[in-house]
């Protein structure tokens, strides 16, 4: 009788989990920056946690990234930190930004204010 409980238990969990998660579009959005792009990887973390929930990784041709890209993601419903490392114009840019995860949502992530040179200050 206990194993059965157990069994009935550890169903109800899985059962519940997967109803909690999040199905969610990230959209990263380049701009004119994405022509100078070569490549892409962004993590998802949780907090503290320094373990990813998710990684995507693109390698783009000379052409860059000239378009939109769409990536979906399962998430449990929350607050999530995207960790981007881009290699753009020969150097490589590191940035964060964060997501709210809600069902079904699709999030832009403007890309291109992170990726444009940066300016010197006026002498």
């Amino acid at each position: 009788m206990p194993i059965a409980f157990l069994g009935a238990l550890a169903l109800l969990a899985t059962r519940t989990c997967s109803s909690e998660v999040a199905s969610v579009d990230i959209r990263l959005v380049f701009g004119d920056a994405g022509a100078q792009t070569r490549s892409l990887q962004v993590e998802v973390f949780r907090g503290d946690d320094r373990e990813a929930l998710a990684e995507y990784k693109q390698t783009f041709d000379q052409d860059g990234a000239t378009k939109p890209l769409l990536w979906k993601v399962q998430l449990d419903p929350g607050m999530y930190i995207l960790e981007f490392r881009v290699r753009h114009a020969g150097t490589t840019r590191q940035f964060k930004k964060s997501i709210k995860a809600v069902n079904d949502a699709t999030i832009s992530v403007d890309l291109e204010p992170h990726l444009q040179a940066k300016r010197r200050p006026p002498e």
